[in-house]
């Protein structure tokens, strides 16, 4: 019997032509120094399962010790910074000294830039309670705080944009416990203990350049933040 006449040989599929590669993307613009302190509150933001927003929305139930969250008008206050000091080894050292009036400090001297920079005068004082259709108490400080929003020790500035008069007897988060959210974050910044979380001096900045009280909520409490010993005895305290 004839064997049936066997099939021919498939062909050989042709290859497929490799697939061309993707055109590389732009680099990302620079940041700003102001978009990078954006960019730090949003790491801080995220990392504590903070919100981001400079507008605070209270807790549905707060309780009694953190009902009062006094905060800055964002509008007369926004808070301004130096942009030449972006690092802790600028803002730690007693490096600077006073710059011409209505300027920031400048470096070549023997003092820390907090020193160098606070000139703030009683007309600047004054303007600062006009801004807020307030009447200056002239008390000494006991009353109100003439505060820097973004405290000169993180690179703050001494000028209208970045100061309001904060309370110093208000329940909750007054004056006082703002002062000690700023010894506690620079404190971190510049002289961290073993232990203590590792915070930059841009994210310092967004602290205070967003809801103050909520990084106090981070970072404090009465054991990394104690009282100061004149908490008690406001009389005679400057209002700066």
């Amino acid at each position: 019997m004839a064997r049936p006449p066997a099939k021919p040989a498939a062909k050989p599929a042709a290859a497929k032509a490799a697939p061309k590669a993707a055109p590389k993307a732009p680099p990302p613009p620079r940041r700003s120094h102001a978009g990078r302190i954006a960019a730090a509150a949003i790491g801080v933001a995220g990392a504590t399962g903070l919100g981001v927003g400079l507008n605070h929305t209270e807790p549905p139930t707060p309780t009694p010790a953190v009902s009062a969250r006094v905060l800055p008008d964002q509008d007369k206050t926004p808070g301004a910074f130096d942009p030449a000091v972006t690092t802790a080894a600028q803002i730690c050292g007693k490096t600077w000294q006073p710059g011409p009036k209505d300027s920031p400090p400048i470096p070549g001297g023997t003092v820390t830039y907090s020193q160098a920079g606070r000139q703030t005068s009683d007309a600047l004082k004054n303007q600062v309670f006009v801004t807020y259709g307030m009447v200056n108490p002239r008390d000494g400080g006991a009353s109100y705080e003439v505060d820097h929003r973004l405290p000169l020790s993180l690179g703050g500035r001494d000028e209208l944009q970045n100061l309001w008069p904060q309370s110093r007897t208000a329940p909750g988060f007054n004056a006082w416990i703002k002062d000690r959210l700023e010894d506690r974050l620079y404190n971190l910044v510049c002289h961290p203990k073993p232990g203590d979380p590792t915070v930059t001096l841009l994210q310092a900045q967004a602290v205070f350049l967003g809801d103050w009280t909520k990084g106090y909520d981070v970072y404090c409490n009465e054991t990394t933040c104690p009282a100061h010993g004149t908490e008690n005895d406001t009389a005679g305290q400057p209002a700066n």
